[in-house]
């Protein structure tokens, strides 16, 4: 009998990110199944919660109740990016029917997914990440009072982070200076970034970002969509930094023994609480056509991908030393990507963390695993047996705080 626990691979989902989820759960189970694990693969889109219970029989059953050894007989390996995926819910649901799973936990997710929320926490860190400000864009039906007295009601992060209204005050934009770079608060795989050259192109790229906030909203996407209590929608602008594009894969946590086959020793994070300290893999370069690294960069065929890229030993510690933090301080698990500019004068700006980065052969963490001397079968294992480290130390806890209140 297969000793290992049946993997549910939950890919597809609602997001505008459905393909992309959809190549990385069905390399990911392909990984899985080389490596021994039974799997099934689950649309998340679906009644997922119902496939599982069909997939485990007995998940629900208490620990102590299942056949065989008091460990989970299922765990959920989470491969849905953006909307219902990265934002803490699906992590919330399953820890709900208490079903172990892969990558962050329900509070990193939400602060990973929230770029103001995640800059805040990289501030007060003492990381560096560009300047910024956050748009509220009024929707039809909202006054120009009704913004400002939402924009006076929302949290401010920082002191530099006063949110605006919609029109793009000139001097907001000399202090940040232009061109700068407009994107979604929420949302992955570059989408909706764009640069803005000329105050007059705000509106233009506004619309853009929010993907036209007059669609009913079942059919705008989560960065277009209002948040709780019917405030507008967010659109976050940031100074444009010039340099480097690079990214920095980070195992989070228990279940990674990564070899080190390109003579660069992983950085090491504070430890999280209950866990390991976060590990920094091989440094990637992305180089390509444009300013930005859009959505068209990132799957075109002309950006060119350099592992390891020559850089003088102190910046690349700096580089990785600050990915290792940034996935610290908004404590991810599992495997994360974290996305930086490093500026022409040595600085390592974070952009954000992407705490389900894409798995397929050919995505950015697999090639900087491989690099580390990590094969595909081995880095699935390992995010899967992380998953269950996270969970045990979760049941752990709980019954040490029960134990405590009724000593």
């Amino acid at each position: 009998m297969n000793s290992k626990p049946h993997v549910a691979v939950l890919w597809g989902g609602t997001s505008s990110e459905r393909n992309i989820s959809e190549k990385t759960g069905r390399a990911v189970a392909e990984g899985l199944r080389l490596a021994g694990y039974p799997v099934s693969e689950i649309d998340a889109a679906g009644d997922f919660l119902a496939e599982i219970a069909d997939v485990g029989q007995a998940f629900s059953l208490p620990t102590n109740q299942q056949p065989g050894k008091a460990a989970p007989r299922v765990v959920a390996f989470i491969a849905l990016h953006g909307e219902f995926g990265e934002d803490g819910r699906i992590q919330q649901i399953l820890e709900d029917n208490d079903i172990p799973y892969t990558g962050s936990g329900v509070r990193a997710s939400r602060l990973a997914m929230d770029k103001v929320a995640a800059k805040g926490k990289f501030i007060r860190a003492g990381l560096d990440t560009p300047k910024y400000r956050v748009i509220c864009v009024e929707q039809p039906s909202q006054s120009a009072d009704s913004i400002d007295r939402q924009a006076k009601s929302l949290p401010h992060n920082t002191g530099q982070t006063p949110y605006v209204r919609r029109e793009l005050d000139a001097a907001v934009a000399r202090e940040l200076g232009l061109p700068l770079v407009v994107k979604p608060v929420a949302g992955g795989s570059s989408i909706g970034i764009s640069l803005l050259r000329s105050l007059c192109e705000w509106p233009e790229k506004a619309l853009a970002v929010g993907q036209a906030f007059s669609l009913p909203i079942n059919q705008q996407p989560e960065m277009a969509r209002p948040m709780s209590g019917g405030q507008a929608p967010r659109v976050l602008i940031e100074e444009f930094i010039s340099g480097r594009e690079l990214t920095v894969a980070v195992m989070c946590g228990a279940g990674f023994q990564p070899a080190d086959q390109c003579n660069q020793q992983p950085e090491m994070a504070r430890p999280m609480s209950g866990g390991q300290a976060p590990r920094a893999l091989p440094i990637i370069e992305m180089t390509f056509e444009g300013a930005l690294f859009d959505y068209d960069a990132k799957y075109s065929k002309g950006t060119i991908y350099t592992e390891a890229p020559p850089l003088p030993a102190e910046t690349e510690h700096a580089v990785k030393d600050a990915a290792a933090r940034a996935c610290a301080c908004l404590g991810c698990a599992g495997v994360a990507r974290v996305d930086l500019i490093l500026s022409g004068d040595g600085v390592p700006y974070i952009l954000e963390v992407n705490t389900i980065p894409g798995m397929t052969a050919t995505s950015l963490v697999p090639k900087a695993a491989r690099c580390a001397g990590i094969g595909f079968q081995e880095l699935v294992s390992g995010i899967v047996k992380s998953g269950l480290a996270s969970h045990s130390n979760a049941k752990g806890a709980e019954v040490g705080k029960a134990r405590k209140a009724s000593a």
